[in-house]
C-alpha cells in the first residue's frame, strides 16, 4: 500500500510518464463475480491528478496472475462514473 510504479503512456500522440499508486486493498462483488483486488490511482509525473477539472480515478485490479481490472470509478465536477466488468470474452 502507497506504493509507486512507474509507466510510460502514449497520450495526444505524445508519450508521458505517469505513477500508479497502490491506494488499498478490497474485496468486491461485480456482475463478473467476486474478487479481492488491488485499488490503484494513476497520477502524472508530477503527483498531479492525471484527470482535468481536478477529476480524480480508482481502479481495482484482481490480486491474482491475471491482474484484470474488474471497476473503475472516475470523479469529475459534474458527477461519477462508475465502470464494473460484466463479461469476458
Amino acid at each position: 500500500i502507497n506504493e509507486k510504479f512507474g509507466y510510460s503512456i502514449i497520450s495526444n500522440e505524445k508519450i508521458k510518464k505517469i505513477n500508479v499508486v497502490v491506494s488499498g486493498i478490497e474485496r468486491i462483488s461485480v456482475p463478473y463475480g467476486k474478487f479481492k483486488t488491488n485499488i490503484i490511482s494513476p497520477i502524472d509525473e508530477d503527483g498531479k491528478e492525471l484527470l482535468k477539472n481536478n477529476g480524480d480515478m480508482k481502479i481495482w485490479i484482481t490480486k491474482d496472475e491475471r491482474r484484470i481490472p474488474v471497476k473503475i470509478l472516475i470523479k469529475l465536477k459534474s458527477g461519477n462514473i462508475t465502470l464494473k466488468l460484466k463479461n469476458i470474452n
